[in-house]
């Protein structure tokens, strides 16, 4: 399969995940995302994503990355082409607006460089490579 229809089959069966599976399955994934990033005690800039459509919910361990004096962030479109901005979120100051494509986007003034980035992705290849979304907005923000 190439990147389209791996994109479109793995979307297509994640849509189909309950609202509870959704939950149970995030927070496996943010155990073990807050396992990493606690062993690395020099990055606190972390920049997360706002779930869509049935990803996990990494905005369930905010609190947990604040206790271990980490900065929150989520990115920001700018505009087509470009990579994306981050500012900061934190989990009781919910400081969002619909953004592009619909996705809650952080408002905010200051940009702030993440020092670790946890991307969103549509699916993974063969290879175990990331399959994004194909605006190519993490590729060009990691870059």
């Amino acid at each position: 399969m190439n990147k389209k229809e791996i994109r479109k089959h793995h979307l297509d069966l994640r849509m189909l995940l309950t609202t509870e599976s959704v939950q149970l399955l995030s927070s496996k994934i943010n155990l073990q995302i807050l396992n990493l990033i606690s062993q690395n005690s020099k990055n606190k800039n972390i920049g997360l994503f706002y779930p869509y459509k049935n990803e996990v919910d990494v905005l369930l361990m905010t609190e947990s990355l604040e206790k271990l004096g980490c900065v929150c962030l989520l990115p920001k479109v700018r505009s087509m082409g470009e990579p994306l901005d981050y500012f900061k979120y934190n989990s009781d100051k919910r400081n969002l607006q619909k953004g592009f494509g619909g996705i809650m986007e952080p408002i905010g003034e200051e940009i702030i460089n993440p020092d670790i980035i946890v991307a969103s992705c549509s699916a993974f290849n063969e290879k175990g490579f990331r399959i994004g979304y194909g605006g190519g907005f993490f590729d060009r923000t990691i870059e």
